[in-house]
């Protein structure tokens, strides 16, 4: 059954092609996700440069 048109027939709100619409609908952090993905990495890093980690490490092996 197809769409005969010019016979009076109401159409509304709908989607006739196949149209990328999803696209729209997503945030920035969804679409670029390998951005996000760096930018933490570079954070973990920076985090992981200072040296009161030493301190934690010593801290967490006299525990054990």
């Amino acid at each position: 059954m197809g769409i005969i048109i010019g016979n009076n027939n109401k159409i509304k709100n709908s989607i006739i092609s196949d149209g990328d619409s999803s696209e729209a609908r997503k945030n920035w952090v969804e679409r670029h996700p390998i951005i996000i993905n760096v930018l933490i990495s570079f954070g973990v890093g920076f985090l992981l440069l200072f040296s009161f980690w030493n301190d934690i490490i010593v801290f967490l092996e006299g525990i054990f």
